[in-house]
């Protein structure tokens, strides 16, 4: 018995310092855990999400795995729903299945067939961008990391990879080869009521990648606001967060587009997001977890655009500071969503 519990005890450390593996279990309830992968051709003219997951509802019938597929370049969406008998996870690394499909951080192979889509083929992901390891702020989430029983936690499993291999997409072989990918996950109860989310890693520097989120956190009766970002620029990572009591100002946020500030000790971020206007129109609304239900909507667009200036600041004297800029790019492959009321953040 003492053998269980210490096994367990090794299991749940090895998770907790390995935000990418399967969190949760099957026998929890009311609770989400889903991994997102986004994958563009070397053209950029391909682009599609790919987000494999579990959603365990309060009731037992309606709990099950899935596979989401986000067509980037024209806005369709299909959702896959599987027995959730058909899930499988390894408990030593993240490597999960759902029945005939398998993901991990160096591969998808994937084979879903229903009366709108069909995909079928293996991708392989090398060169991995992943965040430095710290022993005491395990993943992006730094220290909370630690708080129990939160609505829904984060983690990113690679910012930016190569891609090499085919897909077959309703009968027509698509090559990934040479391609970038992107890797992040979420765990938990629900999505936020209201966030902004937007990734990009297709930057006329290849060696560059971005993500950045905030949301309005409920956390046992109290709300808050809390964001995270993520630059990784040539070999260095920089993160922007509340835990390290950085600043942001939102300079005006739209439906369609936003302006954002991001200061650390160290850097001065602005960004600006723009959604395709091609695909404003024929926008999905893709599934998202309330309590462990795909009850929610969420609007995501993959085909979005960034632009990043990244300033170093630099002290002139005890009274002031000067902004050095240290590059200026964008992005026309970039995820982007703005969700729920934002107005008041």
């Amino acid at each position: 018995m003492i053998k269980n519990h210490l096994s367990f005890l090794s299991e749940r450390n090895l998770r907790f310092h390995n935000p990418s593996m399967f969190q949760g279990n099957l026998k929890k309830k009311q609770y989400f855990e889903g991994w997102y992968y986004k994958i563009v051709d070397e053209s950029t003219q391909t682009i599609f999400a790919i987000i494999p997951g579990i959603a365990l509802s309060k009731q037992t019938h309606d709990s099950h795995a899935f596979i989401q597929i986000l067509n980037g370049s024209t806005a369709k969406y299909h959702y896959l729903s599987f027995p959730i008998s058909e899930f499988k996870a390894r408990k030593d690394k993240f490597d999960i299945a759902i029945g005939n499909n398998h993901f991990s951080q160096d591969f998808i192979k994937i084979d879903v067939k229903s009366q709108e889509i069909q995909v079928k083929g293996q991708l392989n992901f090398v060169n991995l961008r992943t965040l430095p390891y710290q022993r005491f702020l395990p993943g992006i989430m730094g220290i909370f990391s630690y708080l129990p029983n939160m609505e829904c936690y984060h983690g990113i499993v690679s910012m930016n990879h190569r891609i090499s291999g085919n897909l077959t997409i309703n009968q027509n072989q698509v090559s990934f080869s040479d391609g970038k990918g992107y890797i992040e996950k979420d765990w938990g109860k629900s999505f936020p009521k209201k966030w902004i989310w937007m990734q990009a890693n297709h930057f006329k520097e290849f060696d560059r990648s971005f993500m950045f989120s905030i949301a309005q956190i409920e956390y046992f009766g109290k709300t808050f606001v809390g964001f995270l970002a993520v630059l990784y620029n040539l070999g260095e990572f920089n993160r922007f967060t509340t835990y390290n009591f950085d600043q942001y100002d939102i300079v005006y946020l739209t439906s369609k587009s936003c302006k954002i500030c991001l200061s650390s000790s160290k850097y001065y971020l602005i960004i600006t997001a723009t959604k395709d206007k091609s695909l404003l129109k024929t926008t999905s609304l893709m599934k998202a977890p309330q309590l462990g239900k795909m009850t929610a909507k969420c609007a995501e667009s993959i085909k979005a655009n960034i632009k990043l200036k990244l300033y170093r600041k630099k002290t002139v004297n005890f009274f002031e500071k000067k902004y050095e800029l240290v590059f200026e790019d964008q992005s026309n492959c970039a995820g982007l969503e703005l969700m729920g009321d934002t107005s008041d953040f």
